[in-house]
């Protein structure tokens, strides 16, 4: 109980439920801790942002698709490899 105060509530409730997922192995539950977002539409919104950003075109686009496919890289990474492919580089 004294967590709860010190914390505020939603905290040691968030906490909690990060700790169960984290025995079970079960993920992050819609939260992203590392990685990509648990919700595709979340991740395909954050590709189209850095493909805006960095004005891919269709092949640089279809490179960063297969460079990231799978691969659970959190935001940066994922911009870190679009200036790479941007610049020649990738």
């Amino acid at each position: 109980m004294k967590e709860q105060i010190e914390m505020g509530f939603p905290d040691f409730i968030a906490g909690l439920e990060f700790a169960k997922n984290v025995r079970s192995g079960s993920g992050n539950v819609g939260k992203q801790y590392k990685g990509t977002p648990g919700n595709n539409q979340a991740q395909n919104k954050q590709v189209r942002d850095i493909v805006t950003k960095y004005k891919l075109n269709k092949e640089q686009q279809r490179k960063l698709h297969d460079e990231i496919s799978g691969q659970n890289y959190d935001f940066h990474t994922i911009e870190d490899i679009a200036k790479e492919i941007k610049a020649g580089r990738f």
